[in-house]
């Protein structure tokens, strides 16, 4: 039956408070681990974007001459992590394991992303160490609705619900992390080329999103890069040259943003100027603070590190070296067999090198990769492969720690892991997703035919971003479970909905909803 003109008037204020509602009650739900925690949750590197923003903060505030009270407190000694050993690679599975010094702004490499940094640090001194995660959380649920509304009225909710609350994503909105962020970088685009009937200003909002996600974190650059590409393709088979062009700008302006980070960060430690290793037959070097033109800008040698670890790498090492293209000869005689050994071990690069070596190391490492690539081009491709085919399926819950955070002061925060807080529920949890997963992989591969263009080509975006998101971080960093099961929720509210969309369930199908 048709709403009369007065009828609608009526009931879209009733509309407006339920979206309201449901809104404020995905963004709880997407908390409710911090709740039970009685803090965010953590992970080994979570204080260092809280000291990162600090010391940023701080710089600019010495740079602009302001006087500012310095009001930090001592905090408690931080616990033990032990450094992942040769004997024990699953160690090693974590692209940043161990909290970076307080002073993150003098180091080489390590420095954890700026944007995230000073959005960590600002919004936690406004709102309290819940402000970062709340604010996430209340994105993802705008994400969510946003989402839903193709669907008919009396699903969404259902929908929206589904996710958040059958999922593992709370786990992931309560972390004091950026890892959430991925999944907007997949969802934002899917939501563009779904809802057809998206304002301007929804679609400015959208693409603003994406570039903060970007900004987030290193792994999300390719990511990003890749999803953006993709829409910005889809816009000019629509011939909707205005939105692809911004598409790009927003690709543009974020690698732009990165690159300006490289020429303001310094590149290299003032205070150390020789190696453990070579402390004493090596001339003292004053090294310049200098800088370099990148879009991951003072990043650990991740690539580096993992190449080592599949083989190739230093296998290469061992047959070339001593070779006066790769500093690496010069620190070490036995290389690292591990990522954990290479970038957070007693012996990793940063404790072993120079200054100057360690930033030589960092420049000389596509073109160690490559040459090690040429010499063992199956075992590498294989090993590629493997780990990102074996993130795919990697979604637990493992690397969410709970634990304390006290604010001490604008650029120090005492965090406290406590490993093995709530294991149980931790694995409920999981075993909930996995039947949700499988639901809504059912779901897809069943009523594919039945999709209208728009959502059939939202699928292909969900595919294309869950494969680069493997590949990058299985393939690229190393296989865990915080990669990919920070972006899993994508496939689990496009297969919901898509049962959604039964005419037996709804009464329609996505072909009646706005073209």
């Amino acid at each position: 039956m048709m709403q009369s003109a007065s009828e609608a008037s009526i009931a879209a204020p009733f509309q407006r408070l339920r979206t309201a509602v449901l809104f404020l009650t995905l963004t709880l739900i997407g908390l409710w681990p911090a709740f039970l925690n009685g803090d965010p949750l953590l992970f080994y590197d979570s204080a260092s974007y809280y000291k990162g923003g600090g010391a940023a903060i701080e710089m600019l505030e010495d740079k602009l001459g302001i006087d500012t009270q310095k009001t930090d407190r001592e905090p408690t000694p931080e616990p033990t992590v032990s450094a992942p050993s040769e004997s024990n690679p699953e160690d090693a599975v974590a692209e940043q394991l161990r909290p970076a010094t307080a002073d993150v702004t003098s180091r080489k490499f390590g420095l954890r992303s700026l944007p995230f940094s000073l959005y960590a640090n600002v919004t936690t001194r406004l709102f309290g160490v819940f402000g970062p995660i709340a604010l996430i959380s209340a994105l993802t649920a705008w994400l969510i609705l946003a989402f839903v509304a193709i669907l008919p009225t009396a699903t969404r909710s259902l929908v929206a619900l589904g996710t958040m609350g059958l999922s593992g994503l709370p786990f992931y909105t309560s972390q004091y992390m950026p890892d959430t962020l991925a999944g907007h970088l997949i969802l934002a685009p899917i939501i563009m080329v779904v809802r057809t009937d998206l304002g301007a200003w929804t679609r400015l909002l959208l693409l603003a999103t994406m570039a903060f996600a970007f900004l987030a974190h290193y792994a999300h650059i390719p990511l990003g890069a890749v999803m953006l590409l993709l829409l910005v393709g889809a816009y000019v088979v629509r011939r909707s040259y205005i939105w692809a062009g911004l598409s790009a700008a927003t690709l543009l302006i974020a690698l732009g943003v990165n690159v300006a980070i490289s020429l303001l960060v310094p590149t290299v430690e003032p205070d150390r100027a020789t190696s453990t290793q070579t402390a004493e037959a090596a001339p003292v070097e004053k090294p310049k603070s200098g800088k370099s033109i990148s879009i991951a800008p003072a990043r650990f040698p991740i690539l580096l590190a993992r190449t080592l670890e599949d083989g190739p790498g230093r296998k290469y090492l061992e047959a070339t070296c001593p070779d006066p293209r790769f500093t690496l000869c010069e620190v070490y005689a036995t290389f690292p067999k591990n990522v954990g050994a290479a970038l957070w071990g007693d012996d990793s690069i940063y404790n072993r090198a120079t200054p100057i070596q360690a930033q030589r190391i960092a420049d000389e490492e596509l073109e160690l990769i490559w040459e090690a690539f040429k010499a063992y081009p199956v075992e590498q491709t294989t090993a590629l492969l493997g780990n990102a085919f074996e993130q795919l399926y990697l979604i637990g819950l493992n690397d969410q720690i709970f634990g304390s955070m006290e604010v001490l002061g604008p650029r120090t925060i005492d965090v406290e892991l406590e490993f093995h807080t709530y294991d149980s529920v931790k694995a409920a949890v999981e075993q909930i997703q996995l039947i949700s997963v499988g639901l809504a992989l059912l779901g897809l591969i069943l009523r594919f035919g039945s999709f209208s263009q728009p959502f059939r080509q939202g699928v292909w975006f969900l595919a294309v971003g869950l494969l680069v998101n493997a590949a990058v971080c299985g393939g690229l960093s190393a296989p865990v479970d915080r990669y990919q099961g920070r972006v899993i929720w994508c496939l689990i509210l496009m297969g919901f909905s898509a049962w959604a969309l039964h005419p037996r369930l709804a009464g329609l199908n996505l072909r009646a909803a706005p073209q």
